[in-house]
């Protein structure tokens, strides 16, 4: 029997209020105590209609659950593999990437409703987590929307090693027009989602599996020809965007969080009254970033104590509030808010364009940094994206064109190169670079003021280029400030040619024995 100092677990399902379903499940301290109270709500008559939350609950998330309370893993599945010939686990028709797998396993997937006209396919544990959350708790603003998907990292956090927890959060308000206030009871419960959980390490067979399902998906949407456009365009950028990331990004659109949103907006733009429904309807994204979520959640957890349930929401609002201008001492912010990925924009990209083709008007804003404004989303055309966005400029190709950088180098030749940082700037805006591979080999000479230096670099390590460094003589001031190397960026489908400019900074160390070329 309960005691007296705890509720019954019928009375604690879901409170009336968000602040107390925010406050009572943010009090769940054990992935024991998160199962009891689920499996009650499965068993309950909430979820009397809804036998595709059950199954993902049941053969998706729970044996996760429990792969945690008895210790049976120190890693629980977020994904489940079964044998071809059970019979029993959902399948949604997701087929394995790898042939050799597929012979004798399928992933268990599950079409989950997510509005009363559109099903998500659901294959992972976390993504269930938080549609099962979206069905039950009710937001009714923006702060609700993003303090639910903080819940779900929470509990998801009570089962899965922190390596396994996706990136990004995500999840869709939205601000309706006279003409569709019908639409925000059906929507703002509803879409929200998370990058696809795990390292690619352990999971990739599952992910790649997902992700080639819902890009067949998109392709359907869009069309084949745009599609096919759209993955080669996405290949092109990869190779500067994920090519320079260490370890290099294995993630592809259809990956990402707001996966659920695009998908949503695109078969809402194919519908015959979709004018009726998305003129004046601004789409708003909320995408969290798990960076700082734990320390959060730490610190929420502290104020537990100390609050009521509406003063622990007020707590956590104010630590996600941005600062305020020209206040001192300024406090720093925290940087919860990440804006849309070029996956993710170039994915809006070509569902603005596809809805133009329509007559449809697209709406969509966004939250960056510490979410102090809203943003509009500028780059409604693919040309738009590729000539003004500096996050999705395709990699350099040999050319004519001048790349600029200054570089401080000391006395006689470089010996280790300790640390190099590279910036590039296109109309005022920084446009990722690094790493930046470089290799200088040197001559020198007392007679003259002119070095050689083979080097090299770029995007493309294969290639040597020599270059002159001019500088003095003199060996009390014997340091090369800049050089230019030949390093084209030319936009792809025959677009623009586009100068850019760049500085970095290479800090070096003399050795009498050592001559070694270095990236950082």
């Amino acid at each position: 029997m309960s005691s007296a100092a705890t509720p019954r677990l019928e009375e604690w399902t879901l409170p009336s209020t968000f602040d107390d379903v925010f406050f009572k499940w943010l009090s769940v301290s054990t992935a024991q105590d998160m199962h009891q109270k689920l499996d009650f709500i499965m068993r309950s008559n909430l979820l009397e209609h809804r036998k595709d939350l059950k199954q993902a609950y049941q053969f998706i998330l729970l044996p996760a659950i429990f792969s945690k309370i008895n210790n049976t893993s120190d890693r629980p599945r977020l994904y489940q593999l079964v044998p071809i010939t059970n019979h029993t686990a959902p399948d949604a028709g997701i087929p394995l990437s790898d042939p050799s797998q597929a012979a004798t396993k399928r992933l268990v997937s599950v079409l989950v409703s997510v509005t009363p006209d559109m099903q998500f396919i659901v294959a992972d544990a976390i993504n269930t987590l938080i549609q099962i959350f979206a069905f039950l708790v009710n937001v009714a603003d923006d702060a609700q929307a993003r303090d639910r998907m903080i819940l779900c990292y929470h509990l998801a956090s009570l089962v899965f090693d922190p390596k396994d927890m996706p990136q990004v959060w995500s999840s869709a308000t939205f601000l309706a027009g006279e003409s569709n206030t019908h639409l925000l009871s059906g929507l703002r419960n509803s879409l929200s989602g998370c990058t696809l959980p795990g390292a690619w390490a352990e999971w990739a067979v599952a992910k790649d599996s997902i992700i080639a399902y819902r890009r067949e998906e998109l392709e359907r949407l869009i069309g084949p020809q745009a599609f096919a456009r759209l993955r080669t365009i996405e290949e092109q950028i990869r190779k500067v965007n994920d090519g320079s990331a260490s370890p290099p990004s294995k993630a592809k659109i259809a990956n990402c969080a707001e996966t659920i949103i695009f998908f949503w907006l695109g078969r809402t733009v194919n519908r015959e009254d979709a004018s009726s429904i998305l003129d004046g309807l601004t789409v708003r994204l909320i995408s969290i970033d798990k960076t700082n979520l734990p320390d959060l959640i730490k610190n929420l957890k502290k104020d537990l104590a100390k609050f009521s349930a509406q003063g622990l929401r007020e707590s956590l609002a104010i630590r996600l509030s941005p600062p305020v201008p020209n206040q001192k001492p300024r406090r720093v912010g925290i940087r919860w808010a990440i804006g849309p990925c070029w996956r993710c924009r170039m994915l809006g990209a070509f569902l603005y364009e596809h809805a133009a083709q329509k007559s449809v008007r697209l709406s969509i804003e966004f939250l960056k940094g510490t979410g102090a404004a809203w943003m509009q989303w500028d780059t409604p055309t693919v040309p738009d994206l590729l000539t003004n966005d500096p996050s999705v400029l395709v990699a350099p190709q040999w050319s004519f064109q001048q790349f600029f950088q200054q570089v401080e180098i000391s006395p006689d030749s470089i010996q280790s190169v300790k640390r190099i940082g590279v910036y590039s700037f296109h109309e005022f805006r920084v446009w990722r670079l690094v790493p930046w591979y470089l290799s200088l080999s040197w001559s020198s000479s007392k007679s003259s003021s002119t070095r050689s230096a083979r080097y090299r670099g770029g995007f493309d390590p294969c290639t040597d280029q020599t270059v002159s460094l001019h500088g003095p003589s003199d060996s009390a001031a014997r340091r090369i400030r800049s050089f230019s190397i030949p390093n084209p960026f030319r936009m792809i489908d025959n677009g623009p040619r586009v100068q850019s400019s760049s500085s970095a900074s290479i800090t070096t160390k003399s050795s009498p024995t050592s001559q070694s070329p270095f990236v950082q």
